[in-house]
């Protein structure tokens, strides 16, 4: 019969017909991945400034979160490359969900520090 299943029709849906993504999803990935640099960057070069932060969180452990989120991008990219539609958007998920993560696990002290009242 030539009537489509649930899971061929949700298939199509989710799996783009073609591995190459548009010019404004790399646009906006270049935009993201400078914006987070920038970010990290100076969370790595002020990380000695901020109060009440655990020793081990250091320079070079924030400069190592962020390869360690860049090699998630890269990797979930390169699984999209190669078709595999799911795994890539699931790692490419996970590296923003971390690198949020991240962020507001080193800022937070920063923020409520400067915010509160003596």
């Amino acid at each position: 019969s030539n009537q489509m299943t649930f899971a061929q029709a949700l298939t199509m849906q989710l799996a783009p017909s073609s591995a190459s993504l548009p010019k404004s999803f790399w646009a906006l990935f270049a935009l993201y991945s400078v914006a987070s640099l920038a970010h990290f960057i100076h969370n790595a070069e002020f990380i000695a400034f901020y109060p009440n932060m655990p020793r081990w969180i250091t320079r070079e452990t924030v400069y190592l979160a962020w390869l360690g989120i860049g090699c998630l991008w890269l990797t979930g990219l390169l699984m999209w490359r190669f078709k595999l539609f799911a795994l890539g958007m699931l790692l490419l998920v996970a590296a923003l969900w971390l690198g949020r993560w991240v962020s507001l696990r080193l800022l937070r002290p920063a923020v409520w520090y400067f915010s509160s009242s003596p």
